[in-house]
């Protein structure tokens, strides 16, 4: 679940203007994006800022999806008109990565809004099992590599470079998306992987026999965050008190970014993207 400050966090722009009365002729009054599965962080502030919505009587229609590409691909073919995604957005418009394909390449994507709340969007998760305490205990761990998302991979190469690791110095395990990666957790075939403090999923992790640790990325070890940001530079010092087991008396020092990140294509009439 979310809690009530997350919440208040990551909709107060939406609420401030549709609680204005301000009522946009271009934003259909029933529409829809994408977004990571639906035990996903992102998911939840979807379904939480369609809420918001709904109050003035708009209709949002939230598409779970796998993956990058999976979220993209809906978007791209004009059956939602937006996507909430994470460094995937970035990828796309460069096309890198995955997207550095005959079949994608650079994306004319175009920026809406992101969220900046009290999370570490970027953590490595183990669980307590393993006797996982700092990254570089990662070292022969099960560690997810997730098909088709890009920057949930290169996040976590990041997140091992801190540790002066890399994936060869780990199992890697393929898992098909973000959801089967926090399953693979809760059933044991994965030691650890990335997420946001508040994925929902890892309240049902904290709760298994397995349990769930938060590796923490300490501000002051400057040769690890360089390490780190030279291979995912827009990974940023973030003090997480929002998520399982966390508050102001009891935050993680870690990182991430705005997430997530609303996007659209360049087509996109101006008046429904100014409206939203």
């Amino acid at each position: 679940m979310l809690s009530n400050v997350f919440c208040t966090a990551l909709v107060f722009t939406l609420v401030a203007c549709f609680g204005s009365g301000l009522r946009g002729e271009g934003l259909p009054r029933t529409f829809g994006w994408t977004a990571y599965g639906t035990t996903s962080a992102g998911y939840a502030v979807s379904v939480a800022i369609g809420n918001a919505l709904a109050d003035d009587g708009y209709r949002l229609r939230v598409i779970p999806a796998k993956n990058d590409i999976s979220r993209l691909t809906p978007l791209r073919a004009e059956r939602v008109q937006f996507a909430a995604t994470g460094i995937g957005s970035f990828l796309a418009q460069e096309g890198a990565s995955d997207f550095g394909t005959r079949r994608w390449g650079p994306q004319k994507l175009r920026l809406i809004m992101m969220s900046w709340s009290n999370t570490n969007t970027v953590v490595a998760v183990a669980t307590k099992d393993t006797g996982v305490n700092t990254v570089q205990d990662l070292a022969g761990k099960r560690v997810v590599w997730v098909i088709g998302a890009p920057a949930l991979n290169m996040n976590m190469e990041g997140v091992l470079a801190f540790g002066d690791l890399d994936w060869s110095d780990v199992v890697r395990v393929e898992v098909g998306g973000q959801k089967a990666a926090m399953q693979g957790l809760i059933d044991g075939t994965i030691d650890a992987a990335i997420a946001s403090t508040n994925t929902s999923a890892l309240y049902q992790l904290a709760g298994s026999p397995r349990g769930l640790y938060f590796i923490p990325k300490p501000h002051d070890d400057v040769a690890g965050w360089r390490r780190m940001n030279l291979k995912a530079p827009w990974i940023k010092p973030t003090i997480g008190t929002v998520g399982v087991d966390l508050s102001a008396e009891n935050p993680l020092e870690g990182g991430g970014y705005g997430y997530p990140i609303l996007i659209t294509y360049a087509i996109r009439d101006e008046q429904m993207v100014y409206d939203l």
